[in-house]
């Protein structure tokens, strides 16, 4: 019997060796930076500190409390919030932005900032965080509530970010990667604002957006012995309210040539002067080459979008006039692509005070 209990124990040993995963936990409460060890009798004190310290695969897991500092994830971790009812970890913008800066960091606008290894750009980080909640209490420094940029594997799943505002584009959760699920998540009051009041569309303008997606022409891999296409951004479930624009609102927008589920979202509430759109699909910006406009695949199905309002009276109605082509109200929208599927949407209250006001419009080859 001894003998077959030290064999499970050794067994145990390299199980857990052979997966490098350890659970390390923070407390703001009751955690120390200096003198802990990131266990649960002696937990650290800031998310930060925790994800320094830990390895590649590791798990933090951070009490509920509140937490004013600036997240950079460059490595491949799980960042867990307790959720007690009501409660959980919720990051706040810090008072002392100079003590979070780094090294080789690109201008700081996003209070969770998750890229690839520094000097690495081709090793794909995995990431997830569930039960946290990014509240940017609409301090002006802070462009996203979380930005992920490419080489990320990304799981976002119970996640809240509310009260982004500032000038430029705004979201609350923007995304660069080509593999990404947004999943149960809750973003409300994201607001942009012109940094030049005088100026619009062409000049200094605005873009909100409750969750953007910008892959740029990405690779849909295939999976073995799936039939159909597989979907490497996939969008469901979530909640996006109170989207606002001084020129551009967006509930939820892909922008990239890949493919994407976007599937039993909740959106309201949407609303700029120029444009606003409850769910947005289109091509890159900037795209030379329009060839290969057919090659995603886009699922919408299940969605409900509900109030959805531009603001700006046009002098110039004209349909044929490009300028405005793109301008009004959308409750759907699909620009540049022709595999889309949009079924089981429910659409209402969509509504433009100078422009052109649509439920559902596609557009292939605009």
């Amino acid at each position: 019997m001894k003998q077959l209990l030290l064999t499970l124990l050794a067994l145990l040993f390299v199980s857990t060796a052979a997966t490098g995963q350890t659970t390390y936990y923070v407390n703001a409460d009751a955690g120390n930076d200096d003198t802990g060890h990131g266990t649960l009798e002696e937990p650290w004190a800031t998310i930060e500190h925790a994800i320094d310290a830990v390895d590649d695969g590791d798990i933090v897991q951070v009490a509920a409390g509140t937490y004013p500092e600036m997240i950079f994830i460059d490595k491949s971790i799980t960042l867990i919030g307790e959720v007690n009812g009501a409660q959980r970890p919720v990051i706040q913008p810090p008072a002392d932005i100079a003590k979070f800066e780094k090294d080789e960091k690109l201008p700081i606008q996003s209070i969770i900032n998750i890229s690839p290894p520094r000097k690495k750009i081709t090793i794909t980080n995995d990431v997830s965080i569930s039960g946290i909640e990014v509240d940017g209490q609409n301090n002006e420094l802070y462009k996203n509530g979380i930005h992920v940029g490419t080489h990320v594997v990304l799981n976002l799943n119970d996640v809240i970010v509310r009260n982004i505002r500032s000038s430029g584009i705004v979201a609350g959760i923007r995304i660069e990667s080509e593999t990404a699920e947004i999943t149960g998540c809750r973003i409300t009051g994201i607001t942009a604002e012109r940094s030049s009041p005088d100026k619009g569309p062409g000049g200094s303008y605005s873009v909100s957006c409750g969750i953007f997606v910008e892959t740029g022409i990405g690779i849909t891999k295939e999976i073995p012995g799936k039939v159909g296409p597989s979907f490497p951004i996939k969008i469901a479930g979530n909640t996006i309210n109170s989207i606002k624009s001084d020129d551009y609102a967006f509930g939820l927008s892909v922008s990239g040539i890949i493919n994407a589920e976007v599937i039993d979202n909740t959106i309201n509430d949407i609303e700029s002067e120029y444009a606003a759109v409850g769910i947005d699909i289109s091509r890159p910006i900037i795209m030379v080459d329009k060839s290969n406009n057919g090659s995603a695949v886009f699922r919408i199905n299940e969605n409900e979008v509900r109030n959805v309002l531009s603001t700006k009276i046009f002098e110039d109605k004209s349909e044929n006039n490009e300028t405005y082509a793109l301008f009004g109200s959308y409750g759907i929208r699909v620009i540049g692509h022709q595999n889309a599927t949009i079924d089981q949407n429910t659409v209402e209250y969509i509504t433009s005070e100078g422009f052109m006001a649509q439920g559902i419009s596609v557009d292939s080859d605009p």
